[in-house]
């Protein structure tokens, strides 16, 4: 018997970060480009460790390099490549298939991952999204009847989330609404996530779209929104700040018009866990994980501000500086009813995995504005502790 051949994961590494300098810069021939997607298929195929092996030492040499370009271009080029696949329908026409997942923002502690999905109900949720064009009438779609944490789809290898992508898309183009998973997603719990808030939990429900190459732009059409568009200034003409009230305790304010009958659908499904506070549309799977992290965390500091606050009050907010730790950079929100008091309650605003210090701190300071909560002062420098906002 023949003994396999171990691939030499190091010469692959630097074969992919070689052949995505040239595409990414466009200096590459027909023959290249050939080279380097026939070679992206071989790395993908790669068991899970050996892959993500294969990946990192690709990504994290070219940023050595000072390639970040291209280290960015590779990585967009892997999510494409898990969550897109071409596949060919009953009579034979090409079909994209497109992975994405519907972010669902729950109560904390509602332990929705104990309770069974009803099947029968999870079907109210497809025909919710098909009715509201959440995706486009062309297309169709399905959806697996289960919940996902963060950590578990993050934690998936390009690889396998192509192979995800080709099974649901099997199921998809045979007509399936309702999808099943492969064996290895199956056997897994699931996992934690990371916590964005202490107030709320983030789940993720995964789905299939087919469509015609020429439809995938248009695969997520726009929704129309229900709120009309009256954006409270926080300052009046003279620069004196403008009492903005927050939604009423439990009420975070209406969504996109499917928003609503989403969430009970939702609640049906997966027995009496508290209600669903939101859930955002789908725009393929990496950037909805990266908008679900962000929605969870906007969320979770809302629902802190309606917990503690009592009615008709107007505390302060604090932000403390920027804190680096073994989970990764954060900023304290807290909550005082004076100067100098005690904080009622205190929040992690964590700095997620796609974003820079600075990115993050602007999402705070808008998400606080948004709401209402109107800062004193302009901060200069978010490392600098203790900027004091007033929530009107």
């Amino acid at each position: 018997m023949t003994k396999p051949v171990k691939p030499n994961l190091q010469q692959l590494s630097q074969q992919l970060s070689y052949l995505s300098q040239l595409i990414s810069q466009g200096a590459e021939t027909a023959s290249e480009a050939d080279r380097f997607y026939a070679l992206l298929d071989k790395v993908l195929d790669l068991s899970s460790e050996q892959e993500s092996v294969v990946t990192a030492m690709a990504m994290s040499g070219l940023v050595q390099l000072g390639d970040q370009d291209t280290a960015r271009w590779l990585a967009e080029e892997l999510d494409i490549e898990a969550q897109l696949q071409y596949q060919p329908n009953a009579t034979g026409r090409e079909r994209a298939c497109l992975l994405f997942a519907l972010p669902v923002v729950t109560p904390s502690g509602s332990s929705v991952q104990q309770h069974a999905p009803d099947s029968e109900l999870f079907e109210e949720l497809h025909d919710i999204v098909h009715e509201s064009d959440v995706i486009d009438q062309a297309a169709d779609f399905g959806l697996v009847p289960r919940l996902f944490s963060y950590a578990e789809l993050f934690s998936r290898s390009y690889g396998e989330l192509r192979r995800l992508t080709r099974h649901l898309g099997q199921q998809v183009l045979s007509g399936n609404t309702l999808l099943q998973l492969p064996d290895n997603f199956e056997g897994l719990a699931p996992l934690e996530g990371p916590s964005c808030s202490a107030y709320v939990d983030l789940y993720f429900i995964i789905g299939l779209a087919t469509t015609t190459n020429e439809g995938l732009d248009g695969v997520f059409p726009p929704l129309p929104d229900e709120m009309p568009d009256e954006d409270t200034p926080a300052m009046d003409d003279e620069g004196a700040m403008q009492p903005i009230e927050l939604a009423a305790s439990g009420e975070l304010g209406d969504g996109e018009p499917w928003e609503k009958p989403f969430c009970q659908a939702f609640d049906d499904a997966f027995g009496a866990i508290g209600g669903c506070l939101t859930v955002l549309p789908p725009d393929g799977l990496p950037e909805d994980l990266r908008r679900g992290l962000e929605m969870s965390r906007e969320i979770g500091l809302l629902r802190m501000f309606e917990v503690t606050v009592p009615e008709g009050a107007h505390p302060l907010v604090r932000l403390g500086a920027m804190v680096y730790s073994e989970e990764g950079p954060c900023v304290q929100v807290s909550c005082v009813m004076e100067e100098g008091a005690e904080a009622l309650e205190t929040v992690q605003w964590p700095v997620l995995n796609h974003e820079t210090d600075a990115d993050s701190m602007d999402k705070l300071m808008g998400c606080l504005e948004d709401a209402g909560i109107a800062h004193e002062f302009p901060l200069a420098d978010f490392h600098n502790p203790l900027g004091s906002l007033l929530l009107n």
